[in-house]
Formats: C-alpha cells, sequence, structure tokens
C-alpha cells in the first residue's frame, strides 16, 4: 500500500467535468485566488510558487488574481517579473515579524510595510502594475457608520453589531463594511460582482503599499488605513472580512484555481463561526487544492502555522516551526507537479 497523498483536489461540478476529460493544464485556468488567513499560507507556500512555475510553463497567459489580507501579500509577490524569489523574500519577512515584545500599531504598520518592501524589491511596484498578464486585484473593507474610527471601542462595537447582522444575512456586512476591490486593469472580472455591494478602485504606483497595508490591518490590532489615494476617502481595514476565503461567482467557462489550506470555505471572516457555511455556494468552477490530514500531522505541532502561535510559542521555537512548515510545503508542489504532468492519477472529489 502506497504512502497517502498530501495533496488533495476538489472542485465545484464544472470545473471536475472539465479536468476529468481534459487533465490538469495550467492554460486552462484564468483565475487565481488566494485567502486570507494569517500564517497558515507558509504550509502551502512551496505549492504557490510551483503553480506560479506552471503558469509560466504554459505561456504566461493572462491570470486575473484576487487576495485578501495575507493572500493579497501572496499575489503581489507572484505578480513581479521574478515572482518566485519576490514570494521567497516575503515568506522570509513574513516569519521575520519579531513579537517577543508586544507591538503597538505603529510598530505593526511598520513591520508591514518593511514586509511589503523587501518582497516587492526596487522595482516590484512597477512590475506589478505593468505585468500584462499576472494582473492584480487586492480587497479591503472600508469601515462604514460606527467602524470608521481609530478608537478601539466603537472598532469592537461596530464588530459586534456586524458579526449580528451576518448571522442574519451576509449582504449586511455592507451596513458596517464596504467591499473594496484595487485592480490593476479596468476590465477586471472582480470590478461588478454583486453578491456584496462593491466598489472598484485602480491601483497605482502612488496606493499600492497603502492598499496592501490595508488589506491586511486587522480591526484591534492594527490601525485602519486613511486616505489612500485614488480611492474614496475612509478608514480601511483587512480585506477578510468581507472576503476571507471568497466564494464569488465565476464568469462562464472560466475556471478558477485556489490554493488554500483547507477543504472548503467561508465566504467572510464572520461566517466562520457557523460551521454549515463552510460549504461555498460558487465554486462550480473552481478547483481548490488543500493539504490532507495525513500532510497536517507531518507540521511542527501537527497544525498549521496560526496568528496565535506569536503569543502562545516563543518566538525563536515560532520562527523555527514556520520555517519547518514551509520547507515542508515542498511536498505539496511536487505532487501538483506529478499531476500536472501526467505521472499520477488525477483523483478529485465534489465540492
Amino acid at each position: 500500500m502506497g504512502a497517502k497523498p498530501l495533496l488533495q483536489l476538489a472542485a465545484g461540478p464544472y470545473a471536475k467535468r472539465h479536468l476529468e476529460q481534459h487533465g490538469l493544464r495550467l492554460a486552462d485556468f484564468e483565475r487565481f485566488q488566494a485567502a486570507s488567513g494569517g500564517p497558515k499560507w507558509l504550509a502551502i507556500a512551496e505549492l504557490d510558487r510551483e503553480i506560479w512555475r506552471q503558469w509560466h510553463k504554459a505561456g504566461r497567459h493572462r491570470m486575473d488574481a484576487i487576495g485578501a489580507s495575507s493572500g493579497g501579500w501572496r499575489t503581489t509577490a507572484l505578480a513581479c517579473v521574478d515572482g518566485d524569489a519576490a514570494h521567497r523574500r516575503l515568506q522570509q519577512a513574513y516569519i521575520s515579524f519579531d513579537a517577543d515584545a508586544r507591538p503597538t500599531q505603529p510598530q505593526i504598520e511598520q513591520q508591514i510595510r518593511q514586509l511589503i518592501r523587501q518582497s516587492l524589491s526596487r522595482s516590484g511596484t512597477h512590475e506589478v502594475l505593468n505585468n500584462g498578464a499576472w494582473q492584480t486585484n487586492l480587497v479591503a473593507s472600508q469601515a462604514r457608520r460606527l467602524g470608521a474610527s481609530t478608537h478601539k471601542a466603537r472598532i469592537a462595537t461596530a464588530l459586534m453589531l456586524a458579526a449580528a447582522t451576518n448571522s442574519v444575512s451576509r449582504r449586511s456586512l455592507d451596513w458596517h463594511y464596504r467591499r473594496v476591490i484595487f485592480g490593476v486593469v479596468d476590465d477586471s472580472p472582480y470590478a461588478t460582482l454583486t453578491d456584496l455591494p462593491t466598489q472598484f478602485a485602480a491601483l497605482t504606483e502612488h496606493n499600492l503599499e497603502d492598499v496592501l497595508v490595508a488589506t491586511g490591518s486587522i480591526p484591534l490590532l492594527s490601525a485602519p488605513v486613511t486616505n489612500i489615494a485614488n480611492a474614496p476617502k475612509g478608514y480601511y481595514f483587512d480585506g477578510g472580512i468581507s472576503d476571507y476565503h471568497f466564494d464569488i461567482a465565476p464568469e462562464p467557462k472560466k475556471l478558477t484555481i485556489y490554493p488554500h489550506f483547507i477543504n472548503g470555505a467561508y465566504a467572510g471572516w464572520f461566517d466562520k463561526f457557523f460551521p454549515s457555511r463552510k460549504k461555498p455556494a460558487n465554486f462550480s468552477h473552481t478547483l481548490l487544492l488543500s493539504p490532507t490530514q495525513a500532510f497536517i500531522e507531518q507540521l511542527p505541532l501537527k497544525k498549521l502555522p496560526d496568528r496565535s502561535d506569536f503569543g502562545k510559542i516563543p518566538d525563536a521555537q515560532r520562527k523555527h516551526n514556520w520555517h519547518q512548515a514551509a520547507a515542508l510545503s515542498e511536498a505539496l508542489a511536487l505532487e501538483f507537479r506529478q499531476l500536472c504532468s501526467g505521472e499520477s492519477p488525477l483523483l478529485i472529489e465534489a465540492l
């Protein structure tokens, strides 16, 4: 009996039929999603890069990529000319966060800006904005009404209200936080989403860094980003509030590839409190790639890296664990590469 697979594939009905008929070919995918979820992405870091490498081999056709929070940092790194190297720099900078002493909000913002600059390097902003193939889209949440503030008590109350109304209807989220998508091109497929009220704004050299900070600004932990150039005035927080794991309708016949850390998806951050909402409604055209339990059991402490590690594990040990998780992700990349080459059978679960 062979070793248990470390990478599992699940797909919606349209994607499953297509893959079973044609096999796994990156040329067939025109959407890439990268979820919010803090450091969990480190366990699939090399899988991200292998998808990018396979996309290059397939001819660098247009790929409309969207990310929120740390997922936004990942997909932006992959938009650089050498996306592999930029993504590795992001990984190194992310793991190197210093959290032995509890940082203040200004210190957290400074660390995030330093992480972004290290990942993109000197020419990265120009490369991201002028990449004719990998089209970057980033999600941020513009606070409305009570939450449009820097005062923690008001922000906390706004979050509680948003959680309460979201338990009844996801569309109520717009009462509290407006989804704003920042994109490189006007014809972005994410500019006309209707599942939630959505505003679209252009990514430019004057706002890319601020948007990358905003998409990862966790309420109460990080300060909101204000006065983003070329965007509606306001207080911007983590894009994961509206799009934690994404559950957005695809365009007809456009396949989405989605490297993820769990087999399932919660549309918004508040949905994760309802296990019944883990099954996405709009994944008919999506291939979801995620680690199996056999892979998780190989990770340090037999779990994905998590933001709570900052307070529970001494910083030196946390960094060691996270480096190890990222190194182990090479096994996921290998299995994906073998699936693309036809060396391994394509076994796909139904989403």
